[in-house]
């Protein structure tokens, strides 16, 4: 049965802080960040390159150790774990990467590549792992002959679903998902986007998904967190924060996705880059980029006050960009078979 929002996460991040020594300075990529991941729901990462999002999915995998906070899978803290009480618990929760050409061993044919978490954590011998190896190309749509071949020998399209076999493989409870379909043609992408929901319906799996695509994660995900320079500006249900976000900076990348419905709508350009994570700005992080700052803005930093039930947001003005924008139509689910 799948859980409810409101019971025990599978997999949590507490407080999470993640700092890294550059140079005479500090870089501070995740600050005080705090998620839960729940059985068959997905939890959207959304912000721009820099903004800490992979970071603090790699820190939730503990393939970083955070310098603050604690993470949790099944109510266990594994903050701060050593490798060899870890390792047995890692089956549990795998990722699917960004860029299929580059995941996948070009050496290992792709019956190797998916039965290696299943090697590695001495989960069956080897007629049990020959026969999970079919059966997740099976699940993903490749035939049982694609064990013999390369992945070189495979499309893009084909190449993310190799990959999802390979993180479906161990029966894990969680999957972080990087960017899984910014690498693939188009016409692509809304098939791997309906194969990840089809899997996570049948396995009751919870999902991490990184994304900078406000459509893609509309039509995906349960719950939305938006980062900017390593903090949560703004979290809550996706289709109220897409439909009504509070956060400038939510509206600013809102106004950014192609609306079909009003293709000459006005954009939010945002001035400037990001400030360094090294130098981060007094006040409130978005200011130096925000267009409705006021003084305040520069002095004092916004707490993540709730704006609704199971909704918060980071800002001294919420709502003020918020009228008339309105989500790109989400992408049409198409039939399997790439």
């Amino acid at each position: 049965m799948t859980e409810r929002i409101g019971s025990e996460p599978v997999m949590a991040a507490e407080r999470v802080s993640v700092r890294f020594a550059v140079g005479r300075g500090t870089l501070t990529a995740v600050d005080d960040v705090s998620l839960a991941l729940h059985r068959g729901r997905t939890v959207a990462l959304v912000g721009e390159s820099g903004s800490g999002k992979s970071t603090l999915a790699m820190a939730m995998m503990r393939a970083t150790v955070p310098n603050e906070g604690r993470i949790l899978f099944q109510g266990r803290d594994i903050t701060h774990l050593p490798e060899r009480r870890l390792k047995p618990l890692r089956r549990h929760f795998q990722m699917v990467f960004q860029d299929p050409y580059a995941s996948l061993d070009p050496r290992m044919t792709v019956g190797r590549v998916i039965a290696e978490p299943l090697r590695a954590h001495g989960l069956g011998n080897r007629q049990a792992i020959r026969a999970r190896v079919t059966e997740v190309l099976d699940q993903v749509g490749l035939p049982a002959s694609a064990v013999h071949r390369y992945p070189a020998q495979f499309s893009g399209g084909q190449r993310q679903r190799i990959s999802i076999a390979r993180a479906l493989a161990a029966r894990p409870s969680v999957i972080v998902a990087d960017e899984p379909v910014s690498a693939l043609d188009v016409s692509i992408q809304a098939q791997i986007v309906s194969l990840l929901g089809e899997i996570q319906a049948s396995e009751n799996l919870a999902y991490l998904v990184i994304a900078h695509d406000l459509a893609l994660v509309h039509h995906i995900s349960d719950r939305v967190v938006v980062l900017y320079l390593g903090r949560v500006v703004e979290e809550g249900p996706t289709t109220e924060v897409v439909s009504q976000p509070q956060h400038p900076y939510t509206a600013a990348l809102l106004s950014a996705t192609p609306t079909p419905d009003d293709p000459q709508r006005e954009r939010i350009v945002l001035s400037g880059d990001p400030p360094s994570p090294i130098q981060r700005p007094a006040g409130c992080v978005f200011h130096t980029r925000c267009p409705i700052a006021r003084p305040v803005c520069a002095t004092d930093t916004p707490t993540l006050d709730p704006a609704g039930p199971n909704r918060a947001v980071a800002c001294f003005f919420p709502g003020e960009l918020a009228s008339g924008l309105t989500i790109a139509s989400a992408p049409v689910r198409q039939k399997e078979g790439s």
